[in-house]
């Protein structure tokens, strides 16, 4: 785990400091995530103080890395419904289909993608 935080800061130019922990998933046959959104919109959750950090200012993520660590022989795709400037999904997390893109794993292989804007808006 030193390593990939190690690696995690190397690849967003940044401070190991910095980094939310990492969580590490080991999925079985037929297990997924659901989908979501790794920030959130203060339009959809005005109220919400687990959203706050202790000064009061939203707690979002600007960048993730996902690590594929280990290839499924099939499946695993990560999708991105979107990419290439798709409107959010809402009510059809689960759907998978042709919107956006599809990333699928390789062993030690990672794929980056920004939440927030340059200047800290929802992208």
């Amino acid at each position: 785990l030193r390593k990939l935080s190690a690696g995690t800061a190397k690849l967003l130019r940044g401070h190991e400091d910095t980094l939310e922990h990492l969580q590490v998933l080991r999925y079985a046959e037929n297990q997924h995530y659901d989908a979501h959104r790794d920030y959130w919109d203060p339009r959809e959750f005005p109220d919400v103080p687990r959203f706050r950090n202790q000064e009061g200012f939203w707690h979002m993520r600007h960048a993730t890395l996902l690590w594929y660590l280990a290839a499924p022989d099939a499946g695993g795709e990560t999708w991105f419904p979107r990419a290439h400037g798709g409107p959010i999904p809402y009510n059809e997390w689960m759907a998978c289909d042709s919107r956006g893109a599809k990333v699928s794993p390789a062993n030690a292989t990672a794929v980056l993608f920004y939440n927030l804007r340059a200047d800290g808006n929802i992208d």
